[in-house]
């Protein structure tokens, strides 16, 4: 699998939050739809499984998924203490190729406490989301320095 940037004209959102929630996702997935916006992921359709050859071909189309997004919505629907592992994976991805982050619901970790949109519904995340023009590009990584930036804008 080539990762990479394939970003369209219309905004881009991926869409995270807990398995258990997964018909949250699904709603929210419904309005940005209306709104005009694309979703980079269905994953709320699929299917629990065991089968771990499965399970590995879910994790790298949502890690390609997080990666051609504009917009990288966290439902956070669980208390502190309670989180589950599979959206902080996403939300990390998110944060070190510096898509735009919002998060619905109180922050729960010290990542939440970065320059993030926090917004109390999924309504004001749309209405957030409508604000912004879909950029491109790629990520370069200064390893002396720990710097993102976002280089080749399309």
């Amino acid at each position: 699998m080539v990762w990479g940037m394939k970003m369209s004209k219309s905004l881009e959102v991926y869409i995270a939050c807990p398995w258990s929630d997964k018909g949250r996702a699904k709603a929210a997935a419904q309005q940005f739809k209306e709104a005009g916006m694309v979703l980079t992921t269905a994953w709320w359709d699929e299917e629990p499984t065991e089968d771990t050859i499965r399970l590995s071909q879910y994790a790298l189309r949502d890690i390609d998924d997080v990666l051609n997004c504009h917009v990288f919505v966290l439902l956070n629907t669980q208390p502190r203490g309670q989180e589950t592992s599979g959206k902080a994976v996403e939300t990390g991805i998110a944060i070190s190729t510096l898509k735009h982050i919002v998060l619905v619901g109180d922050g729960t970790n010290i990542f939440h406490h970065l320059r993030l949109t926090k917004v109390r519904s999924v309504e004001e995340a749309v209405l957030w989301c409508q604000q912004l023009e879909p950029v491109g590009g790629t990520v370069e990584i200064d390893l002396k320095t720990a710097q993102l930036k976002r280089v080749n804008l399309a």
